[in-house]
């Protein structure tokens, strides 16, 4: 009697378990529900400005999200490899399917002793696809692609 039973438990016990996993997983935020891209972010050039080195990202935005905040943490290299600087940069607003320049200073830093710059993490990553509401992203940064033009290392 208690072979038969057996079956009988075991499928319960999966019947019980299958709506506790369904509602512990997420559902994904508009970005990763069909976006099927990524945002590349080209460190375009490095130029100095007074006591500040201006830099250029040019930004192509090849998936489906409006980004309606996009704020990135990024640390400058020296070429011993020390840090120079962190900073925080604003991206948005990042139209889907839209190319634009984007530009800062980094102040109080010489462009020739920037070697190398680290998309180092995501501080605010927001959007909204078809006209829903935004919302925060999850894993923004697995949808960034760094790439540099020029002789500074750029990557994440």
């Amino acid at each position: 009697m208690f072979t038969r039973l057996l079956p009988s438990a075991a499928l319960c016990l999966a019947l019980a378990v299958t709506p506790a996993l369904a509602e512990e997983t997420p559902t994904a935020p508009p970005a990763q529900s069909g976006a099927g891209g990524k945002v590349t972010i080209e460190l375009n050039k490095l130029e100095p400005v007074d006591q500040a080195c201006r830099i250029y990202l040019l930004l192509r935005n090849d998936t489906d999200v409006d980004f309606t905040a996009l704020q990135l943490e990024l640390v400058s290299f020296g070429a011993d490899g020390v840090i120079n600087q962190r900073v925080a940069v604003d991206l948005a607003p990042l139209q889907p399917k839209k190319t634009l320049v984007k530009l800062f200073d980094v102040q109080s830093t010489a462009c020739d002793s920037v070697t190398r710059l680290l998309l180092n993490d995501t501080l605010r990553c927001e959007g909204s696809q078809g006209g829903a509401a935004p919302a925060e992203i999850k894993e923004c940064l697995a949808f960034l692609a760094p790439s540099s033009k020029g002789k500074v290392e750029f990557w994440k």
